[in-house]
């Protein structure tokens, strides 16, 4: 199973202060949970695995997974977090916040329990990271919050794309923290994505790429792939072919003019290019 038709249900969120002596006594929730620690401290038990959250950690909680939250000392503690099915489901609307162990739930509430399809979709983000730099995910966080909160025309939707644009951040991050090697360059392989996305007009070859940032062919493609899970090249073909459905949608050029605008050699090798990613050709895409 993998994550190309999720289409979240954000229960709540919420941007919550607690103070002492709050606390949350063993529960199992029904959907997942991610929680933020933004000030303060709190000792978090999953299982049997204890943590000591500090300012920066995030807490990722699954369904049916028994956890405690507690507070550490008397500062007040911020814990914006959000409550979410990662797909959603008829009884989605129904479906409480669970504060209790399967144990003191009834049948109609043990039905409530959603399937971990991270897990089923081989994402293995940990029950705690912590991200370098949390302001991004701060601030994406708080926009799902506020649009949670104010409840705008069509926010449901939008919330959708707000979920799912945090949890890619989140899995990027984990992802290139597992690869010292690159997470130590990762600013520099967003200068190389960032100019590859420029350059949709032509074709750039892994030696314009070495000149440009003045590393080796081989060092630049080998971070590149463990970054971004593809070649340079590759990644720059299909920057090339999206701009190339852009231009088939919205303008009335030829194949032939949009095969040279986005720097492909001839119409040929433009419409196998797209064939092979598309699965039809660009003149029956247009079509």
């Amino acid at each position: 199973m993998g994550l190309e038709t999720v289409s979240p249900y954000v229960r709540l969120a919420l941007d919550s202060y607690v103070a002492y002596p709050w606390l949350i006594r063993e529960r199992q929730l029904w959907d997942y949970e991610i929680l933020y620690l933004q000030q303060g401290r709190l000792r978090v038990i999953v299982e049997d695995r204890e943590y000591e959250g500090e300012p920066g950690d995030i807490f990722v909680f699954r369904p049916r997974v028994r956890h405690t939250i507690a507070l550490v000392g008397e500062q007040t503690v911020r814990q914006p977090h959000v409550h979410f099915d990662l797909n959603q489901l008829p009884d989605s609307a129904e479906v409480g916040i669970s504060f209790v162990t399967e144990a003191a739930m009834g049948d109609r509430e043990r039905g409530w329990f959603r399937a971990d399809a991270l897990a089923a979709a081989g994402v293995d983000l940990p029950e705690r990271l912590r991200l370098r730099n949390p302001l991004v995910f701060e601030k994406l966080l708080h926009d799902l919050i506020a649009e949670f909160r104010l409840k705008m025309p069509f926010y449901e939707l939008n919330l959708k794309g707000m979920l799912v644009k945090l949890l890619i951040h989140i899995m990027r991050e984990h992802h290139w923290a597992k690869t010292p090697h690159v997470g130590g360059r990762i600013t520099e392989l967003l200068r190389v994505q960032a100019y590859l996305n420029h350059q949709t007009g032509r074709e750039v070859s892994l030696d314009d790429l070495s000149a440009t940032f003045n590393w080796s062919k081989y060092y630049l493609t080998r971070l590149f792939k463990s970054a971004f899970g593809m070649s340079p090249i590759h990644y720059h073909q299909l920057v090339r072919l999206e701009r190339a459905k852009e231009l088939i949608r919205f303008t009335t050029y030829s194949m032939t003019e949009i095969a040279d605008m986005v720097g492909f050699p001839n119409i040929h090798a433009f419409s196998r290019a797209f064939k092979a990613k598309e699965g039809v050709p660009p003149s029956a895409y247009r079509r």
